[in-house]
């Protein structure tokens, strides 16, 4: 693998043909830096594979390839995009020019499922930082609310239960109108990966009726899971102590799906849901 020092240098380069072809016309057409150069740029997660959202734990990432060389590794796409950052390299440039996605890709259909989407959005926020003085934006937007990462997994997973399409959800996230260089539209990504994922996942989960839960002393059936998180949902436990019982806080959207504990979750959280009139109803009982 090339150095870091190498990926920089093709860097600095490049932004210098920037200035250049920014300079009046002499009447050649300007050469593009990354044509020129022949080195093109993916998104590739987990040692290798140049897929759609795979490696979700790992962070947002471009490699950059000189001719069969690869010369990015996760420290240089840090250095790469920071230094872009600083050099106030518009968006357009980044996405065409460094992540190959041309200008004739627009929709967010198109740019979510694209291997460098997670790169493009990285420096998206990266820039809307700078402009906005380090302000850091909320993990999603649904509505006129700001969602923490906690609060808007609660929401997804209602959504779940709800057996809400992904369609729906996109509409409710406001991805399918994705604005151009949208922050909060990009902001929102996160969420509907998040629930894409579940919703994808969900149909193929098997359980153990037997070994339906693992908490608390150990494993229980199905029906004395049912017996337990009826009385939760009853007195209202909220969804994040249930989720800390079941050991599933700060788990990626991957982590959670393949834990034991997911169908239990799936059932609270719909038992919590149905079970909302009841404690209404006893909420409004006066007190004797």
């Amino acid at each position: 693998m090339r150095s870091l020092h190498f990926l920089l240098v093709i860097t600095v380069g490049f932004l210098a043909s920037l200035a250049v072809s920014a300079a009046p016309d002499s009447g050649t057409p300007p050469v593009n830096a990354v044509q020129n150069n022949r080195y093109d740029s993916r998104s590739l997660r987990d040692g290798g594979a140049a897929a759609a959202h795979t490696g979700e734990d790992n962070e947002e990432r471009a490699t950059i390839r000189y001719g069969k060389d690869l010369v990015s590794d996760k420290a240089a796409t840090k250095e790469l995009l920071k230094r872009l950052v600083d050099s106030n390299v518009p968006v357009d440039i980044v996405k065409e020019q460094f992540l190959n996605m041309p200008s004739s890709m627009k929709s967010f259909q198109q740019l979510f499922n694209h291997p460098n989407w997670k790169a493009l959005d990285k420096y998206v926020q990266m820039v809307w930082q700078k402009q906005n003085h380090g302000k850091t934006l909320v993990y999603a937007k649904i509505g006129t609310k700001d969602y923490s990462k906690e609060k808007t997994q609660e929401e997804l997973l209602k959504w779940l239960v709800q057996e809400k399409s992904v369609k729906t959800v996109g509409d409710d996230l406001g991805v399918w109108g994705l604005a151009r260089n949208d922050p909060i539209a990009h902001q929102n990504r996160r969420a509907f990966a998040m629930y894409e994922k579940w919703f994808a996942v969900v149909p193929t989960i098997k359980t153990n009726p037997e070994k339906y839960s693992n908490f608390g002393s150990g494993y229980h059936t199905k029906k004395e899971t049912e017996e337990v998180l009826t009385n939760w949902a009853m007195s209202g436990d909220p969804i994040k102590k249930v989720l800390q019982t079941f050991k599933l806080t700060g788990k990626s959207a991957s982590q959670m799906a393949k834990h034991e504990n997911f169908p239990a979750l799936l059932m609270y959280v719909k038992l919590y849901l149905d079970l909302k009139p009841f404690r209404d109803a006893r909420a409004r009982r006066p007190i004797s």
